[in-house]
């Protein structure tokens, strides 16, 4: 199991590496210019994929540092994601203005649901 999270961290650092230092200036890749949050999706959700290898190895269960640690950079790589999301949907439909309030909103939601969460974070 420790082998099999190691290459699934691995696998979405160097996605996320990968997009991240992809030639933007040339490309006719139409989503460009909102890669960099897929990139940081992948960078982030590989190192929280280690926190998690790191857990299961060492057992830290004494150090909520690690256990705040991994909640903070899983929360932090699913909030790229959410923004690329958002910004796409709403590029896309450029002639409803509700849409383009679509990555506020998301972001919104997003940072309201871990508030108002009422289960502790660390345990």
């Amino acid at each position: 199991m420790i082998l099999i999270i190691l290459i699934y961290g691995l696998a979405f650092f160097t996605m996320g590496l990968a997009i991240f230092i992809l030639p933007k200036k040339y490309s006719a890749f139409k989503l460009t210019n909102k890669l960099w949050l897929l990139a940081g999706f992948g960078i982030f959700h590989g190192i929280n994929e280690w926190i998690d290898m790191f857990m299961l190895i060492n057992k830290p269960a004494e150090i909520p540092l690690v256990e705040f640690a991994r909640l903070f950079i899983l929360a932090i790589s699913y909030l790229f994601l959410v923004l690329f999301g958002a910004l796409i949907v709403s590029e896309g439909k450029k002639k409803a203005s509700v849409l383009k309030m679509l990555p506020v909103f998301l972001t919104i939601v997003w940072i309201g649901a871990i508030m108002l969460n009422n289960q502790p974070i660390l345990r």
